[in-house]
């Protein structure tokens, strides 16, 4: 398919390497970054839903639940409605958590953002005067 699967550094720095799993509903791409002595020191795990939207991220933390994990809930035309803020969990996979501390977006009728907010309630709002956000 053409999709680049293993990066060379230089003399000493190890590879990098991209795994892919196209099984369908579970679509994923993970990253990792490997020294020069096979250890792997950064892993990167992406999961998609079934039309291409990141749905999750987790990076791996080396503590005892093993990933840092981030988890994106996307509204009926692809747009993220609710971000998670980094959270440990136990796996690098399965179904977003759309609960939680996260931030949460509102779109008006054009599709553009017109407020976040925050986990602490706080509202950061975008306005438009035709073309422009003001």
């Amino acid at each position: 398919m053409g999709r680049p699967n293993q990066t060379n550094y230089p003399t000493g720095w190890g590879i990098g390497k991209t795994l892919y799993n196209d099984t369908p509903l579970e679509v994923s791409i993970e990253t990792q970054q490997i020294d020069a002595s096979g250890k792997i020191w950064a892993d990167t795990m992406s999961l998609f839903d079934g039309i291409g939207h990141q749905i999750s991220q987790s990076q791996a933390n080396g503590e005892s639940s093993p990933w840092n994990r981030t988890d994106t809930c996307v509204d009926g035309d692809g747009r993220p409605y609710r971000k998670t803020y980094p959270y440990q969990a136990s796996t690098n996979t399965g179904t977003p958590t759309c609960s939680g501390p996260s931030d949460t977006f509102v779109y008006d009728a054009l599709g553009r953002g017109t407020s976040v907010t925050h986990s602490d309630s706080s509202v950061a709002t975008t306005t438009y005067t035709g073309r422009a956000a003001m």
